[in-house]
């Protein structure tokens, strides 16, 4: 039987379920815009994020390349020049004066009384093998002979 109670709540039923609907359809809607619109600023965003970071890396490689060959140059042939300068003037003296020491300790070292002594004990040394040089031949061809003291020969 047709109870119209029923049929009206029937009615107010579907039409509760059609606002709903509706309105769970605009809720969809405004979601998926917004989710849209998220990813359209986070892209946005991303994009100019890149943009900042390409142009940080131009101007890195631009302060690089003006180090190398601007301002850095100048400072490497600034330090070139005092390192030139550094070894003509104090440097070279030095080294000349050491140089001189060297030489003047050379002349009094070969002047000294014992190079002396060891430059006449080395020539007697040698004048005592040519005559045993000498006395070998002769005593080979007639025979030897008596001794000959050599430290006559020096005094």
């Amino acid at each position: 039987m047709f109870d119209p109670v029923t049929a009206v709540m029937g009615g107010v039923n579907a039409v509760a379920s059609l606002i709903s609907g509706l309105e769970q359809a605009d809720v969809s809607r405004d979601i998926g815009r917004a989710q849209i619109e998220a990813q359209l600023a986070l892209g946005s965003r991303k994009e100019g994020f890149e943009r900042d970071k390409m142009m940080a890396n131009m101007g890195l490689q631009l302060a690089n390349t003006n180090a190398f060959y601007g301002w850095g140059a100048d400072a490497q042939l600034r330090r070139e020049k005092d390192a030139a300068l550094f070894r003509t003037g104090p440097l070279a003296e030095r080294e000349m004066n050491l140089r001189n020491r060297e030489k003047i300790f050379n002349q009094d070292l070969a002047n000294s009384m014992s190079a002396r002594e060891f430059e006449q004990r080395q020539n007697k040394y040698k004048l005592e093998q040519s005559l045993a040089q000498r006395m070998g031949a002769t005593a080979a061809i007639f025979g030897r002979t008596a001794p000959i003291n050599v430290d006559l020969m020096f005094s």
